[in-house]
């Protein structure tokens, strides 16, 4: 399930069987999940590949911008330290 198909049109050209690649965190470690989203939160869950370490994050958002940063700043201080 790793080996993703990449289908063009598709952000980041990285998506299949209900796994996204998000992207290697700061320190390197790649992270395998996806995300979603419902009328008023959003969510993020990710795991290693060798399965040992697991991030879930749900938000409530109550700003306009784009939380992409916050999420990767926890992702990276979750799994980086």
């Amino acid at each position: 399930m790793r080996t993703l198909p990449m289908p063009p049109g598709v952000e980041g050209g990285r998506y299949g069987l209900g796994l996204a690649w998000w992207r290697d965190t700061s320190c390197g470690i790649r992270v395998y999940g996806n995300d979603g989203d419902a009328l008023a939160y959003q969510s993020w869950s990710y795991l290693t590949g060798d399965r040992r370490h697991q991030v879930t994050l749900v938000l409530t958002p109550d700003f306009d911008g784009d939380p992409d940063d916050a999420v990767d700043a926890f992702l990276n201080k979750a799994l980086c330290g």
